[in-house]
């Protein structure tokens, strides 16, 4: 029986996209005959996810930023990252584990041939290292390998001429290092990447077609109607608060807002990740906006995926208040929870999230500053065309809805994998 592990270095907790992804991934596998396990992080907490049994695996995290003034550390985190990723998946090869004491288990099931790992999550601090791994297993011993790519690259496509530029150097150096690591006989190896402006950076970079592949964001998969008519209501933050997405200017917009645009309504969502010193101080902030404001909801907890999804749908705007400079070349499941609920946009110009809005001709407006000044004018500039425009992003919505899907990711990832 062939075995399908779905791996994620980063899952560690169960905030943020990793659980999700690795649980859709691995749900596609399920009923097929194959055995289907997730490899999470050792410090991830449970036993399963949505029913599928998590081995827990993996020592270091796929998170690493870059030092721009000290291009020497970038080298020293690759060269231990990726030293240790080649450790972690020796041990898989053997079928050695982590168990939730971080101590080595007993040997399990050896990897084979016919086996699948795929990667929902992977940067350049670790995918050397596993492709250094791969390209030393003698060829007939060698299962198929397939890298989700959702990180900054390093190299983008800038502007509406296109033009291309390597922003990171590191960063783009160590994925094509990567990436040359399998270029001889990695007929079983292969790569996929989030969204349609990663592929094509992707793809400059390995030297052949990364395909982009369905978003698998809560509020994209249900099948439930979308709201024809449109509505008053804006869905000004929904995840985890932090500064880089944005989190600590949400009470100073909430100021302009909410009595500049006395007949809308506001709702902000957060309690998705680890409390911090920042979030709590931030919580209390919200906490008093919510008192002060009659046309603000402010909810601090986490949502099912129902209730999360409902968020989307009932809204008519989504603004997604993220730092430039930090998501300069990085995605957010934002921008396409939008796009599939018909939602107008408000992201931050120049980046990525940019980018990919235009990519997929979504209604949109930027703001040009990360202040709240700035932003809430670019929510006021938007509210007219959200009731507007509401018809042409509902048939964008079906469209978008229609292409990112679970059947069409399991047709592609079935497509790779021969012996599935």
């Amino acid at each position: 029986m062939a075995k399908v592990y779905i791996c994620d270095p980063c899952l560690a907790h169960m905030g943020g996209h990793p659980a999700v992804w690795t649980s859709r991934f691995a749900s596609l596998f399920l009923g097929t005959g194959h055995r289907v396990a997730i490899l999470s992080h050792g410090n991830f907490p449970e036993s399963q996810i949505d029913g599928i049994p998590v081995i827990k695996h993996f020592t270091r995290t796929a998170w690493h930023s870059d030092d721009r003034t000290d291009p020497l550390v970038n080298w020293d985190k690759y060269f231990k990252n990726n030293g240790r990723m080649v450790e972690d998946m020796e041990r898989l090869q053997k079928g050695i584990h982590l168990t939730p004491d971080n101590r080595f288990a007993d040997p399990h099931v050896p990897l084979e041939p016919e086996d699948l790992l795929i990667f929902t999550t992977i940067t350049e601090y670790q995918m050397a290292g596993l492709t250094t791994w791969y390209r030393g297993l003698e060829k007939d011993r060698r299962p198929t390998l397939i890298c989700s790519l959702m990180a900054p690259s390093g190299y983008v496509l800038e502007g509406d001429s296109g033009e291309g530029r390597i922003y990171a150097w590191d960063t783009a150096r160590f994925y094509k290092l990567a990436f040359r690591n399998v270029e001889p006989d990695g007929d079983k190896v292969h790569f996929i990447a989030l969204g349609r402006a990663h592929a094509a950076q992707y793809s400059y970079l390995a030297g052949k077609p990364v395909p982009p592949y369905p978003a698998l964001n809560t509020a994209i998969q249900p099948d439930g109607p979308l709201r024809d008519t449109p509505g008053k209501n804006v869905l000004l933050y929904a995840g985890a608060a932090t500064p880089t997405k944005g989190a600590h200017h949400l009470p100073d917009i909430l100021d302009i807002l909410c009595p500049r645009h006395s007949d809308w309504q506001f709702t902000v969502q957060t309690g998705n990740g680890v409390a911090t010193k920042d979030s709590v101080a931030l919580d209390e902030r919200l906490q008093v906006a919510d008192r002060k404001y009659s046309n603000f909801n402010y909810i601090d907890h986490r949502l099912d995926d129902t209730a999360y999804c409902q968020l989307f749908n009932d809204s008519d705007l989504v603004l997604v208040p993220y730092d430039p400079d930090y998501y300069y070349n990085q995605s957010s499941g934002l921008v396409w929870e939008a796009i599939a609920t018909a939602n107008m946009l408000v992201v931050p110009e120049n980046c990525c999230l940019e980018w990919e809005a235009k990519s997929q001709n979504a209604g949109f407006e930027t703001f040009e500053s990360f202040t709240p000044a700035s932003i809430a004018e670019a929510v006021s500039r938007a509210l007219a065309p959200a009731i507007t425009s509401r018809a042409t992003r509902l048939a964008k919505a079906k469209r978008f809805k229609a292409e990112n899907h679970l059947d069409a990711l399991k047709k592609l990832l079935f497509s790779m994998w021969k012996t599935g």
